[in-house]
C-alpha cells in the first residue's frame, strides 16, 4: 500500500517537524513508545500531524527527568485519572527543579554583578552616598548566641538565603569588635517562601539616608585600619554613625586569588552632630 494521503508525513519530514533526527523517532517506535501512523509495504513509515502534539508531550516529560520507560508507562495508563496522577507529579518536580535552577541563576548573577562593582571600584578614603531604604530579610539575632546556635543559625539562613550584606553595631566596631555581628540580611527575593508564599524570615527595613562608604581591600584581619579611617573622617566632619555596619564582600575566596585581593564594601548610616 502506498502513502494514503497527504496528512501523512515520512519520517523525515516529520523528524525535521520535531526537530530531531529521524534515529530518534526509530527509537522510539521500537520502543513503542511512538510508533508511526502507517508503515507502507515496503517497510516506511509515516506519521500523522496529530502525532506531533504527541511527541512534545514525550518531549515535555523528558524535561522533567522522566525515563523513556516511565514516559511509555504514562502513555499506557489506563484512564484519565491515572494519567493526571502522575501529570500532577511530573508538573510539582519541574516547578521544584524551576525554584532550583532559578535560585542558582541568582546566585551566579549576584556573583557575576559583585565582580563588576568590584572591577568599578577606584576611589579611595571615605566617600558620602544617599541611599533609599532598602527592605530585606534579616537572619535571627546573633549577637546573643553561643557558638553552636551561631553556626546553626547562620547556616540556617546562608542555605535558605543569598546573603547580601552582614551587619555589624556600630558601638561592637567602637569597642575594636569587628566579628560579632548582629544579623545577616538578604533581599526578600533571594529568600525561601513558605507554603503561602511569604519569605521564611523576617523583614528587616535598612533606613534610607546619608550613607559614609569605604572600601576595604585585603584580609578581614585587617578591617580595623579600614573602619578607623571612616571614623575618623566622621570625627573631622562632626558626624556619627548610627545603628550598623552593613558589609558587602565583592570579591571574596570565589573570585579572588588571594586573600590580598579581597574586597569589602563598608556603608554606615550617619548623622551630624
Amino acid at each position: 500500500m502506498s502513502r494514503p494521503d497527504e496528512t501523512y508525513m515520512s519520517t523525515g519530514e516529520f523528524a525535521r517537524l520535531c526537530q530531531v533526527k529521524k534515529q530518534t523517532l526509530f527509537h522510539y517506535d521500537d520502543i513503542g513508545l511512538l510508533p508511526p501512523a502507517f508503515v507502507d509495504d515496503n517497510g516506511y513509515r509515516y506519521y500523522s500531524y496529530r502525532q506531533y502534539e504527541t511527541f512534545v508531550v514525550i518531549a515535555s516529560l523528558k524535561e522533567t527527568g522522566m525515563s523513556l520507560a516511565q514516559i511509555r508507562e504514562f502513555m499506557e495508563q489506563p484512564t484519565s485519572v491515572s494519567r493526571l496522577i502522575k501529570l500532577s507529579k511530573a508538573y510539582s518536580d519541574l516547578n521544584a527543579r524551576i525554584e532550583h535552577l532559578t535560585r542558582v541563576r541568582r546566585i551566579l548573577g549576584d556573583e557575576m554583578n559583585r565582580a563588576r562593582a568590584a572591577l568599578a571600584v577606584s576611589s579611595e578614603g571615605v566617600d558620602f552616598e544617599e541611599m533609599a531604604s532598602q527592605r530585606l530579610c534579616r537572619s535571627a539575632y546573633l549577637e546573643d548566641l553561643d557558638d553552636d546556635g551561631m553556626v546553626r543559625a547562620v547556616t540556617n539562613f546562608s542555605a535558605n538565603a543569598q546573603v547580601l550584606y552582614a551587619a555589624l553595631p556600630v558601638e561592637n566596631i567602637l569597642s575594636g569588635d569587628f566579628s560579632r555581628y548582629a544579623f545577616l540580611l538578604a533581599r526578600e527575593a533571594d529568600t525561601a517562601r513558605d507554603s503561602q508564599g511569604d519569605p521564611i524570615f523576617e523583614t528587616y527595613l535598612r533606613p534610607a539616608g546619608t550613607y559614609a562608604v569605604i572600601y576595604h581591600k585585603g584580609p578581614y584581619e585587617g578591617v580595623g585600619e579600614s573602619y578607623g579611617e571612616l571614623f575618623d573622617v566622621l570625627a573631622e566632619r562632626g558626624m556619627r554613625a548610627s545603628g550598623y555596619a552593613y558589609e558587602e564582600y565583592l570579591r571574596n575566596e570565589l573570585s579572588a586569588a588571594s586573600p590580598d585581593d579581597y574586597l569589602t564594601r563598608i556603608s554606615v548610616l550617619v548623622d551630624k552632630d
